[in-house]
């Protein structure tokens, strides 16, 4: 494994430095492309900043579809397709991607147009929230006089009840994130179907994270529904990555629904740190060139067809700062029973690989 990833690293380094000579706008970009495990550390400073000084929040979106969550507030892993993605130009038949999959050797689709890139990138310092301070002004405020009841709790998190409007609420109280639910009776019968938080309570909720992290919240609806966090135009990638080791940067996102609110890993922004032309941002062709070589170096285990649909410029959060970053979306091929998601994530300036799926 360790020389197949050295090989890996080795061939990324030779694609950039050849995109860089045929293109002035990738000239400072070979040291940081190659280093798919460089160390990012994940900022924990509570923070400090009163929710009433920050910017009112943009519009949001009412919509309340929450996507399945796993206990550790992870989104689950997206099963399996088995019909190709209809309405693509261009996109590879069952026999073409059949062929490939046979060839051994590992393919690469490129189907994506180009993305919308504004003039200027501002990347930005931040802090991760404190969520108990979040949390009890969420409980001031929104239910008021509720009087909570510690239970016993695993050490990942601590959890309360609480009885409000004929219902017992229940919290699920983490470091970077909290989990509410309101599904169970003051009898502590469960309900059946499990009843909608109520509209009201929704949007005080939404308008006291806008309001305490300085960022809007944009819905997006497919396969799994939810709030992504934005700021100045761009979304904050909402979906986890791991900088090495043991290290994991938790998912970004709020889902509401299905008798539950879920809030994971918001971030305080704190200001601008430096501005970023749209010149200084790895061009496409290299983003393409990186993309190719790891999927057809990482195909010497597995073979696979990667078809990559869609890139978009979002923020990832890493060292206290928000950073620009291009998100490639697609499907993936491993067998001909269907496809499954694919999204890699790299740095926008350097072209490392923050995460690759």
């Amino acid at each position: 494994m360790k020389k197949r990833r050295q090989i890996l690293l080795a061939l990324i380094g030779v694609i950039l430095v050849l995109a860089a000579c045929s293109n002035e706008k990738t000239a400072g970009y070979d040291q940081s492309a190659a280093q798919s495990n460089a160390e990012i550390q994940k900022g924990n400073k509570e923070s400090q900043i009163d929710s009433e000084d920050v910017s009112p929040m943009e519009e949001v979106d009412q919509e309340k579809t929450a996507p399945e969550k796993n206990k550790s507030g992870d989104a689950e892993p997206q099963e399996v397709q088995n019909t190709q993605p209809e309405g693509m130009d261009h996109y590879p038949s069952m026999a073409e991607i059949s062929a490939a999959l046979e060839d051994g050797k590992g393919i690469v689709y490129w189907l994506a147009p180009d993305p919308t890139v504004p003039d200027v990138c501002k990347t930005l310092n931040v802090e991760t929230v404190n969520m108990e301070m979040l949390w009890n002004t969420i409980l001031d405020r929104v239910f008021e006089n509720a009087s909570m009841i510690e239970e016993e709790s695993p050490e990942a998190y601590r959890r309360y009840r609480f009885d409000w409007n004929d219902l017992l609420w229940r919290l699920e109280l983490a470091d970077i994130s909290f989990e509410l639910h309101c599904d169970v009776g003051i009898d502590g019968e469960i309900l059946d179907p499990v009843p909608d938080i109520d509209g009201e309570i929704q949007d005080s909720i939404l308008d006291i994270l806008t309001k305490w992290t300085g960022m809007g919240l944009s819905f997006k609806n497919g396969e799994i529904n939810h709030y992504a966090f934005t700021y100045n135009g761009l979304e904050l990638d909402e979906y986890g990555y791991s900088p090495g080791g043991d290290e994991w940067v938790s998912d970004s996102i709020v889902s509401l629904g299905d008798g539950r609110i879920y809030i994971g890993n918001p971030v305080v922004i704190q200001g601008d740190r430096e501005s970023i032309s749209k010149e200084s941002l790895l061009t496409m062709d290299s983003a393409r060139a990186i993309c190719e070589a790891y999927y057809r170096a990482a195909a010497s285990g597995v073979p696979s067809v990667s078809i990559i649909t869609n890139v978009e410029l979002v923020y990832y959060f890493a060292d206290n700062q928000l950073l620009p970053a291009w998100r490639l979306n697609g499907q993936q091929y491993i067998t001909l029973d269907g496809y499954e998601q694919l999204s890699m994530l790299l740095d926008a300036v350097s072209g490392e690989i923050i995460r690759h799926a």
